[in-house]
């Protein structure tokens, strides 16, 4: 085998090697960020899937429980949403 070809190989393989390399930190830090409960966009803490933007029109009085209900449970009102319909939260 001449120079280039081993060079283009190794290159390869150098590639290959980074890329997995990067695929486990990013793993990990998922992780860590999960375990750590810390909220970063785009990284879901709570569920498998991300979150997406949604538009729902309510009422002022609904609004309002829905900010009391959040506050008591330190999560936000769309997570409250999203556990009550989950059947994760009862009301």
């Amino acid at each position: 085998m001449d120079g280039k070809s081993e060079m283009l190989i190794e290159s390869v393989q150098n590639i290959l090697l980074l890329e997995y390399t990067y695929t486990l930190i990013l793993a990990e830090y998922t992780y860590m960020l999960k375990s750590s409960g810390k909220r970063i966009k785009g990284v879901s803490v709570d569920w498998d899937e991300l979150k997406k933007r949604r538009n729902i029109n309510l009422t002022d009085t609904a609004w309002q429980l829905l900010e009391e209900k959040g506050n008591a449970e330190g999560i936000s009102r769309s997570e409250v949403i999203e556990r009550v319909v989950r059947g994760t939260l009862t009301w």
